[in-house]
């Protein structure tokens, strides 16, 4: 097997390969993120990827990222991709990405929730003889990486339902234990019909953002998940971080996918519904702790987001853990 691939990954604390089933399982967080690699040759290999955090560990390997293809896709959530150029680009759900080198490994994850698919190719390798399908090696992955070499970025496009299709069918796969044989077949589905679309454009209609602009927005992220009970406007953070109002709100929505506003509500619900949920406090206690000024102010806001009150919100979950408590007890029976 590829140790230089492997050996990074297992120095994660849990992390198991096993031979016999060619499969290596990483957990990464508390949360149930983990990351499950499929070997189909020591230079070919899938990896489906389930994230409930910001960041990961760092994997990087001794291996030359010059001579690899990777395709990225991306099923749920955002996922950075750090550029060789210094720029930051952000992958979401139904894009995949082929890569040659243009790209760092990136481990940042802007909204702590990603599912996906990772598929890598060393190049330099004799992969030929370990890709094949009736005896005939399959040359996909050099086309493609030929395409997509020149340009100074990752090729990016938006999956069409097929591809989606594939790709997810890999990811249930994966994520069942299903038998080796089972997934490297929907792995060569999917390079056929990745083999019959044009990468190779050079003109993505994409956004693209500088490393600095990318970290003020994490800043504003920081700055506003850490005071939830202070309502900070994108005016007064402008000010702060030396930028326009314009641009911040820009950087923001580029990083994290929404405007900057939506974000700032979404975030202190889902913390006031976190708060119902597991403790006991007064429903204007946990308004004034995520910045709502009154009471019915909040109370409108949570049922616009929950379709319920914050109090029927509570009620639902604690019955639904008293019943899953109860399950549990008659099981031990």
């Amino acid at each position: 097997m590829n140790r230089d691939f492997l050996e990074p990954f297992l120095k994660i604390r849990g992390a198991e390969y096993n031979s016999k089933r060619r499969r290596l399982h990483v957990p990464l967080d508390n949360n149930g993120g983990n990351l499950t690699t499929v070997f189909f040759s020591p230079y070919v290999m899938v990896q489906r990827i389930e994230i409930h955090s910001h960041t990961i560990p760092d994997f990087s390997s001794t291996i030359d990222e010059t001579c690899y293809l990777k395709i990225n896709y991306c099923q749920s959530g955002r996922c950075e991709l750090s550029l060789n150029n210094g720029e930051r680009t952000y992958l979401s759900g139904g894009e995949l990405a082929v890569d040659t080198g243009q790209a760092t490994d990136s481990f940042y994850y802007p909204n702590a929730e990603y599912t996906g698919i990772e598929v890598f190719v060393f190049l330099d390798s004799d992969w030929r003889n370990d890709l094949t399908l009736l005896g005939e090696s399959v040359e996909i992955p050099n086309l493609l990486a030929e395409s997509c070499r020149k340009y100074s970025r990752p090729q990016i496009i938006q999956t069409d339902d097929e591809i989606k299709s594939i790709a997810e069918s890999i990811d249930r796969l994966i994520a069942a234990q299903a038998e080796y044989a089972r997934v490297y077949l929907k792995f060569l589905e999917l390079l056929f019909a990745l083999g019959n679309k044009d990468f190779g454009n050079g003109k993505q209609k994409r956004s693209f953002y500088t490393s600095t602009q990318a970290e003020i927005a994490k800043k504003v992220y920081d700055k506003i998940s850490n005071n939830l009970d202070i309502r900070y406007t994108a005016k007064e953070l402008a000010v702060e971080f030396g930028v326009s109002e314009t641009s911040l709100k820009t950087y923001f929505r580029g990083v994290y996918g929404c405007g900057y506003a939506e974000f700032q509500q979404n975030l202190r619900l889902k913390k006031a519904a976190n708060l119902l949920a597991q403790t006991d406090k007064k429903v204007i206690d946990i308004a004034l702790s995520v910045g709502y000024k009154s009471q019915p102010k909040f109370g409108a806001a949570f049922k616009e987001r929950y379709k319920v009150s914050p109090l029927e919100y509570r009620r639902r979950c604690k019955f639904e853990n008293k019943t899953e408590g109860d399950d549990n007890v008659l099981g031990k029976r």
